[in-house]
């Protein structure tokens, strides 16, 4: 249970950071560059998050094809034992 709240902890934190520095990006843009920076900070902001999607998909179901093949490997290996 104490690993669960550190992995928890951890995940809460580094989203709090991300917000953070997003606020501190957003506000610094419209005071540099105005409505056009905050334009296409919104614009790349979604496209971002797009992709981090599509990888995330991409990688958690690859995680599950080398798990299965582990599994399987493993399954053979010990039960030549």
């Amino acid at each position: 249970m104490n690993e669960i709240k550190g992995y928890v902890t951890r995940s809460v934190l580094s989203t709090l950071g991300l917000s953070l520095y997003i606020l501190a990006d957003t506000f610094f843009i419209a005071n540099g560059v105005g409505v056009l920076g905050l334009a296409a900070l919104n614009i790349a902001t979604a496209d971002i998050q797009s992709t981090d999607g599509a990888w995330a998909i991409v990688g958690y179901g690859r995680r599950d094809v080398i798990c299965a093949e582990w599994e399987e490997a493993a399954t053979i290996f010990l039960s030549c034992w």
